[in-house]
């Protein structure tokens, strides 16, 4: 019987204070950003170099990216960057 009415003291004050707290109600309105200004002033740091570039054929802009390698430089090259072995170095202590 002590130990039920233990229980019961502890219990009582648990089960009342739950039941008298309201929930929290959160009221809020999300307006858009009105820091930012409705009208953005974008100035050139150069002069424009012309027309000339807007219409520049397409094969004289990559003519360098674009050629043909030979086979036994490209062998070459590619052994040199193993035998240098850079991508395998440790982190220098």
């Amino acid at each position: 019987m002590n130990k039920l009415m233990c229980l019961a003291l502890i219990i009582l004050p648990l089960s009342t204070m739950a039941d008298d707290e309201e929930p929290i109600r959160l009221e809020s309105k999300i307006v858009g950003d009105k820091e930012q200004p409705s009208v953005s002033y974008f100035v050139p740091w150069q002069d424009a170099s012309g027309v000339d570039r807007l219409y520049q054929n397409v094969e004289d802009r990559y003519d360098d990216s674009l050629d043909t390698i030979d086979r036994d430089v490209m062998l070459r090259s590619m052994h040199i960057y193993d035998e240098m072995n850079l991508e395998n170095n440790p982190a220098p202590q």
